[in-house]
């Protein structure tokens, strides 16, 4: 018997001590016991912690009605949708990084799921490079919210559906090169993320851990006036606008849930910005790579909301940190398996891979700089009956 399974709890407490650590406490309790089946010989782990700063002024902050999907019905076909970008504050004039976040509004009220149809059926839509320009608005609001979210069989299952298939073979044969198998089927069993979001006048703060154990057996409608009103559900991303690496996507459906902290408000909408022009975004078809992880959290999104169950549960993932994951099994794997992990992963080869991987890890190194504070950790832990290779110290 291995021993991560005999030593499940001292596991799972040294992986849940280094999960809150790396997120700078936001994220707790990821992995349990029953997540360490007795054929599990590996977990690997992303951490990504992201804290951006803008110019709000908290004096302007007041409570405002938002209107659920359950609400009032609207007849009429999809009318499309406006989108905005909010940047951070940035570093020093040296640093070329620029981080935004886009918040994309349906036009009428119970549209969210309209919209996610259209983002799912448009491959580069989270990559596309946007032409800019400045709009003075009458109005703007967006919801202030602060929320936690977890997914985990939901990932496995949408990311099968794309075509990665081989990883999740129970008969795997191919991914050698993280520990010696010893002749026996390796493959991954499941993917845990957990993921936290704070958004008020002061900026955002967010963080996402994702855990992943290996087992051995538009078109633009424009709104009559110049307004952005966020009081409805919404999609929304973080992202790097030099690599366009996206950071963190998420659907609010009720801003006023929040599951990370009962005695904490998240209430009140955030006006008032204090540039008194806005900018606003218009689609460049520009050819861009496809953001494959991203577009499984889109999927994974719009099922949810047609979940009824689950039609006003706020939703957070990381692309990011799941590709980070990927990426590490992807480095030892061989045959087949490598072949559809590169390809779903956008890369041509292993080389493009570790490339990829390595240029994501600067531009997450905020160097102390002066603008958004990250951190991005790989962790791993292995079965003393299994021997380590040091592949993935190369990527």
């Amino acid at each position: 018997m291995n021993s991560l399974y005999i030593l499940q709890e001292e596991v799972v407490k040294d992986v849940n001590t280094w999960a809150e650590s790396a997120s700078r406490g936001l994220i707790k309790d990821i992995l349990k016991p029953d997540h360490i089946r007795e054929e599990t010989k590996v977990l690997l782990a992303n951490a990504l912690y992201f804290k951006g700063t803008w110019k709000f002024d908290e004096k302007y902050t007041k409570d405002r009605d938002f209107y659920l999907l359950n609400g009032d019905k609207i007849s009429g076909s999809f009318r499309g949708y406006q989108f905005v970008k909010i940047p951070y504050d940035i570093g020093k004039e040296v640093d070329s990084k620029e981080f935004s976040m886009f918040i994309f509004l349906p036009n009428e009220q119970n549209r969210l799921p309209s919209l996610l149809e259209k983002v799912n059926s448009d491959p580069k839509f989270f990559t596309k490079k946007f032409r800019l320009r400045y709009e003075s608005l009458d109005e703007f609001y967006i919801p202030k919210f602060k929320f936690t979210y977890t997914a985990m069989k939901q990932i496995v299952r949408t990311v099968k559906k794309m075509g990665l298939t081989l990883p999740f073979d129970d008969e795997c044969t191919e991914i050698t090169e993280i520990v010696d198998p010893d002749g026996q089927s390796f493959y991954i069993n499941g993917i845990i993320q957990k993921a936290f979001i704070e958004v008020n006048e002061k900026g955002t703060e967010a963080a996402a851990v994702t855990v992943l154990s290996d087992d051995d057996t538009c078109c633009m409608y424009e709104s009559p006036g110049p307004r952005f009103v966020a009081d409805h559900p919404f999609l929304f991303m973080v992202r790097e606008e030099v690599s366009r690496l996206v950071l963190f996507t998420g659907a609010v459906l009720n801003p006023s849930n929040d599951h990370s902290d009962p005695s904490s408000s998240s209430e009140g909408m955030i006006t008032k910005y204090k540039k008194e022009a806005w900018e606003e975004s218009i689609a460049n078809q520009e050819e861009e790579k496809v953001d494959s992880c991203a577009l499984v959290n889109s999927r994974i999104i719009l099922k949810q909301i047609q979940n009824t169950k689950n039609a006003n549960t706020n939703i957070l993932l990381s692309p990011l940190s799941f590709h980070a994951v990927l990426s590490m099994t992807a480095a030892g794997a061989t045959g087949h398996t490598l072949n559809q992990m590169i390809q779903f992963l956008g890369v041509s080869d292993i080389n493009e891979l570790n490339s990829k991987f390595a240029n994501m890890a600067d531009v997450i190194d905020s160097n102390g700089n002066g603008g958004p504070d990250l951190s991005f950790l790989n962790g791993m832990w292995v079965a003393h009956t299994h021997q380590r290779r040091d592949t993935l110290t190369k990527i």
